[in-house]
């Protein structure tokens, strides 16, 4: 961010999440093209204890046994999965299909029924939602989780809020380490702005931006915590291809950049398919299959839950059965199918008989 850009440091002004002086002066450029500083407090990466690559298979995140009961639904049974750090691991599958239930138990929204989660082997079930975004778990929203009447900058700072440890009466005072810890998370948080392009922004109110970038915002928000994993649901809905692209490279950059891994839901395939490098897909609150992005786009489980239609196999073995008549299937050819809603019913971005390719060397 350009330093015209930045209120003067030591400005007198209301001691707000937004009113706080600018980032110190010991700023620099890092070779990332993040700034970081002398003060340990003040990189990007504060606070985020685990965070980073490790270029293994080091496990981060352990769901096991999972399952999830509302009345005599069942939103989610028996759902166990590895995020390794370092890793995108997607989530797909149809509508209803218990996505967004598994990511409202994971930041305690939801207690499980039974089964586990565990970060970094710290359980998260059972636990407070602020405690869990403690422990690095940071997420988005299908709905835009922002304050409308608030700036772009006092937006993100709040998504910094678990990190810091002085408490109300220290923080109206704005005196001593009460200020000194405002003015490092307000520097972070101009670093994540400036990461996803945001910078120029950071003083204009959120609610005359466009979709797009509020959703950028809502990215910054999640990343200022410093997750070691980042949970986004569905971060693409509702955009054009362009700002599809512009929020997938942001993601790529929190990826790469500040060591967060990735859990994704989304339906738009063709993003999943460039991004991730582990899917499951999902549905009725089961798990279909887990695998990498070739081996799903040619299981014939996963066609059968995006469209209800049977593999060749058995649509010959169903033609041949008594309730046909003259080799002709009935009106409901395919059993369990009825009330099934399509992929293009549903507003998916793709048809899983046409999944894209990986794209060589691709990010995934």
């Amino acid at each position: 961010m350009s330093d015209s850009l930045r209120p003067p440091v030591g400005d007198a002004v209301n001691p707000t999440v937004g009113g706080s002086p600018a980032p110190p002066e010991s700023l620099t450029a890092s070779p990332t093209g993040v700034r970081t500083a002398s003060s340990p407090a003040s990189p990007v990466a504060a606070g985020a204890d685990d965070a980073g690559p490790t270029g293994g298979q080091e496990e981060l995140l352990v769901v096991d046994g999972i399952s999830l009961s509302f009345g005599g639904v069942n939103a989610l049974q028996d759902i166990s999965f590895t995020v390794h750090r370092d890793e995108s691991f997607a989530i797909i599958g149809p509508n209803g299909a218990g996505k967004s239930s598994l990511l409202n138990v994971l930041t305690g929204v939801y207690k499980p029924s039974s089964g586990s989660a565990r970060i970094n082997g710290q359980e998260l079930v059972g636990r407070p939602r602020h405690a869990i975004a403690g422990l690095g778990v940071s997420r988005t929203f299908q709905n835009l989780g922002l304050f409308e009447s608030m700036t772009v900058l006092d937006n993100v700072m709040v998504g910094r809020s678990p990190r810091l440890r002085r408490g109300i009466l220290a923080g109206s005072l704005w005196w001593g380490p009460s200020r000194r810890e405002e003015t490092a998370a307000r520097a972070h948080c101009l670093d994540i702005l400036d990461l996803l392009g945001l910078a120029d922004l950071w003083q204009t109110p959120l609610a005359g931006l466009p979709y797009g970038t509020k959703k950028r915002v809502e990215l910054a928000k999640a990343l200022a915590s410093g997750p070691s994993v980042l949970l986004l649901d569905e971060p693409v809905a509702g955009m054009n291809p362009e700002e599809s692209a512009r929020l997938a490279g942001s993601v790529r950059l929190a990826r790469s950049e500040l060591g967060a891994s990735i859990l994704l839901i989304e339906h738009d395939l063709t993003l999943v398919m460039s991004m991730a490098d582990t899917i499951m897909v999902m549905d009725f609150g089961r798990i279909v299959t887990i695998g990498p992005p070739s081996q799903i786009q040619s299981d014939p489980a996963v066609l059968k839950a995006y469209t209800g239609e049977l593999d060749p196999t058995e649509v010959a073995a169903h033609e041949r059965s008594p309730e046909t008549e003259g080799g002709r299937p009935p009106a409901d050819p395919v059993p369990g199918s009825a009330g099934r809603v399509s992929p293009h019913d549903q507003g998916e971005r793709g048809v899983v008989e046409q999944l894209p390719s990986q794209p060589d060397g691709g990010d995934r």
